[in-house]
């Protein structure tokens, strides 16, 4: 039977071992007995009879010594089985362990080996109780017995340590007695007359009782870190002497404008004793308050910009209250990140070559005096001839026999927009004769200017273009003189005046004639239109009075005369009112208001006004208002269904057949409003005089439609009275588009 079979009976058997299994296995015998006989007896008889019981009883009591016997020497074999099992279980398990604490030992030795810094362990006493190799190595015994050594059994092996390990066991004990990780620098013989610099943290271990119980020593080797240290603190020192003993001046400000340092050559100027008085003060607080404003945009661009500014010239007021001037140069100052944190800037003092500079500015101008004094009797008859050259209203140049200028005075400088002094050396016509009025090229062969130089006769050219050296033309009239040397042209003296005004005024004098006529054409139109649209009407008036007159106990011709005089009534009101308002627009006596307007109902009454004139037409009718509009804004609700009735008009005025729609809507802080139809169209160019009074489209339309031609001249001038506008877009055939906008006020 293997052990995990009779593990469970076993350990029952072991619990019961003693007086309470001997008790229990002689019930269990009696009970078993008893119960054998009494089947026994209920089998063979029928019934259980005492014979049987007792004989039961007999047999139980013969049979338990043997059991028990029995039972004892099984429960002695399996114990020491058992014995056996847990033995063998328990030195496997110890084995184990011990593998499993020779390997963590070993990777934890792997670690702390490979760990670059110095570690050791000590106890309570300060005996070593675990070392690194670095720790070995730095302290030389690699190769001795160190383990449950003190520092002072070591230092009797290792002389030349004595005093390290002294040392050693002071901070030792000064780690014990504060109680917490002290941290500080030793220093250990590296065996060539010099020293390992190390920065050692020892951190102290306590058992519960307060006992000592083990010191964590970790070095780290600063050597190198320590060198570079003192060489950064000399290199530091160096550049501190070099600034300090130059001979320009140093000085550095942070983000904020305030100096971080100077060298002391800049602190003198600032009349103070030292770099340190300047530190933390702003230009504000220093003798130039004056140029402070001025020192401190330019740290600022220099910052902002991330651009220095080099070797510009300032003046600066010294505490003394003396000007002197500055040849300064900035740059930005940058930290590792490549971020900007303030200014670095030098200069120096150049008042001396300054005042040199004036002196011989000086003995210059004196020179120049003197010699201007020496040349002028010899420029003076020049200089007459120049003086009339120059006074001369007319533009005067010259040319060589080669089309070359010569000489050019003022007015002709000025009218042709050239310097006299830098045409000289150029070819005229290519710099201002090159091309016609129209613009073509002209060729310089062809060029009346040439002609005098090949024939040498005087010409004259009435109607001619020169060209500004703005690109823009010069309307000219010019003549040329040839000058003849030895029987030989030599060149031309060319005059020329600036026609620009006259033929501006002829222009002028043109366009007036032709807004003349088309004012008087325009009126006709207009008086034409007038008669009619203001006749038609009152005909209709008259005419329907009279038949009201005639059928007045008639009540529904009666009705539809008097509906016929009602709607003529509307229409002539609607001319005059159109006139009556044009003439207020047009002097300036027309105010718009500004209240509050209910959109929807501003819609619905224009829509109502020409409903039964779409209806009469069998024209559709649509009305959209984008849902996001608000209910109620600013403006003038009487001008704004004025202009919206009016494109409404025009919409089923020339619509046969289609659609007349009307969209609201909002769009970028305006109210649109668009009328449009599928009505006859309009070509481009009758869009462009469509909004001007007293016109319509055409003539035609006047005849074919009516109207007195200022319904849309009204509605725009009021559109921009509110702020507004009315565009059009238009295809002749197809339909046409109004925009009406505002600006949308909430109310």
């Amino acid at each position: 039977m293997s052990a995990t079979t009779y593990s469970a009976p076993i350990a029952l058997l072991l619990r019961l071992n003693g007086w309470r299994l001997r008790t229990l296995i002689t019930a269990v015998t009696v009970l078993a007995s008893v119960l054998i006989v009494s089947v026994m007896s209920l089998l063979l008889q029928g019934r259980v009879t005492g014979d049987y019981l007792l004989t039961g009883l007999v047999t139980a009591a013969m049979v338990a010594p043997f059991s028990l016997a029995l039972l004892n020497q099984l429960v002695d074999l399996l114990a020491k089985q058992q014995e056996e099992l847990l033995a063998g279980r328990l030195a496997e398990t110890e084995r184990h362990l011990n593998q499993v604490l020779s390997e963590g030992e070993a990777q934890l030795r792997t670690l702390i080996d490979t760990i670059p810094d110095a570690i050791q362990f000590k106890d309570g006493a300060g005996r070593w109780q675990v070392a690194n190799q670095i720790c070995l190595r730095l302290f030389g015994v690699e190769y001795a017995a160190w383990r449950g050594a003190t520092d002072a059994e070591m230092a009797l092996d290792n002389p030349r340590l004595s005093a390290v390990l002294a040392s050693c066991r002071a901070s030792d004990e000064a780690a014990w007695q504060a109680g917490t990780p002290r941290r500080h620098e030793e220093w250990i013989p590296d065996g060539e007359g010099g020293h390992i610099q190390l920065d050692v943290i020892k951190v102290p271990l306590f058992e519960p009782d307060g006992r000592r119980k083990a010191l964590v020593v970790i070095g780290r080797d600063v050597t190198d870190l320590r060198r570079s240290e003192s060489a950064l603190v000399e290199s530091h020192g160096l550049l501190r002497a070099i600034v300090d003993t130059a001979p320009i001046r140093v000085f550095w400000k942070d983000r904020h404008l305030r100096y971080l340092g100077c060298n002391p050559g800049f602190a003198r100027d600032a009349g103070k004793s030292g770099p340190k008085e300047v530190i933390g003060r702003d230009d504000y607080q220093m003798s130039w308050t004056e140029q402070a404003d001025s020192y401190r945009a330019d740290d600022r661009s220099v910052m902002d910009s991330g651009i220095a500014k080099l070797s510009y010239e300032e003046t600066q007021t010294t505490p003394d209250g003396r000007k002197i001037w500055l040849r300064t140069s900035k740059v930005p100052l940058r930290n590792e990140d490549g971020q900007t944190i303030g200014i670095l800037g030098i200069y120096d003092d150049i008042t001396d070559r300054k005042q040199a500079e004036a002196e011989l500015a000086q003995h210059r101008q004196r020179l120049e005096e003197l010699v201007a004094r020496r040349t002028e009797e010899l420029l003076d008859t020049e200089a007459r001839a120049s003086l009339i050259l120059d006074s001369s209203a007319d533009g005067l140049y010259g040319i060589d026999r080669h089309g070359i200028v010569t000489f050019m005075n003022p007015a002709a400088g000025a009218m042709l927009g050239h310097e006299p002094g830098q045409v000289i050396g150029k070819e005229a016509h290519a710099l201002f004769h090159h091309s016609r009025p129209d613009g073509s090229p002209y060729p310089a062969d062809a060029c009346p200017s040439h002609g005098p130089l090949r024939s040498g006769e005087v010409t004259r050219v009435d109607d001619e273009v020169y060209w500004r050296a703005d690109g823009r033309p010069l309307p000219v009239m010019y003549a040329v003189h040839p000058m003849v040397k030895e029987g030989e042209v030599i060149g031309a003296v060319i005059s020329f005046v600036d026609m620009s005004e006259q033929r501006a005024a002829a222009q002028a004098r043109d366009k007036a004639v032709l807004a003349a006529e088309t004012l008087a054409h325009s009126r006709r139109e207009f008086l034409a239109n007038m008669s009619h649209e203001i006749r038609t009407p009152l005909n209709g008036v008259l005419g329907f009075a009279q038949i009201g007159l005639k059928n007045c106990g008639d009540g529904e011709k009666a009705r539809y005369a008097f509906d016929k005089i009602l709607a003529s009534g509307h229409l002539l009101l609607g001319v005059i009112n159109d006139i009556l308002d044009f003439s207020k627009i047009e002097a300036g006596k027309l105010d718009v208001e500004r209240t509050a307007v209910e959109l929807g109902e501003v819609v619905r009454q224009a829509v109502d006004i020409v409903r039964d004139r779409a209806l009469a037409k069998h024209l559709e009718l649509e009305v959209a208002l984008d849902p996001k509009l608000p209910d109620v804004c600013l403006g003038d609700p009487l001008r704004i269904r004025q202009v919206l009735v009016n494109l409404l008009s025009n919409a089923v005025k020339f619509t046969e057949r289609g659609t007349v729609s009307l969209s609201v809507s909002q769009r970028d802080g305006w109210l649109v409003f668009q009328v449009a139809d599928t009505g006859i169209g309009m070509p481009a160019d009758q869009i462009d005089r469509l909004f001007n009074p007293f016109q319509q489209a055409d003539g035609s339309s006047s005849r074919r439609f009516g109207g007195t031609g200022l319904g849309l001249a009204v509605g725009k001038r009021l559109a921009e009275l509110m702020g507004g506008d009315i565009r059009v877009d238009s295809v002749e055939g197809v339909g046409s588009t109004f925009e009406f906008i505002l600006p949308l006020l909430p109310a």
